[in-house]
């Protein structure tokens, strides 16, 4: 899954933030790879699974 638009809100003061969207679009109990590229040219790789609804 791809998830470019709307899936944070800002990168500032050294957050991500993740959308309500984003955790919306994913199915219950399946895992996404998040991988945050930074200007810096620094890569962050993140699983994540979604377990309910928060």
């Amino acid at each position: 899954m791809t998830c470019r638009a709307t899936a944070f809100l800002a990168y500032t003061g050294d957050a991500v933030k993740l959308t309500p969207e984003f955790f919306n679009a994913l199915k219950d109990g399946s895992r996404v790879t998040l991988t945050f590229h930074f200007w810096s040219g620094a890569t962050v790789t993140y699983h994540v699974t979604k377990s309910g609804t928060r």
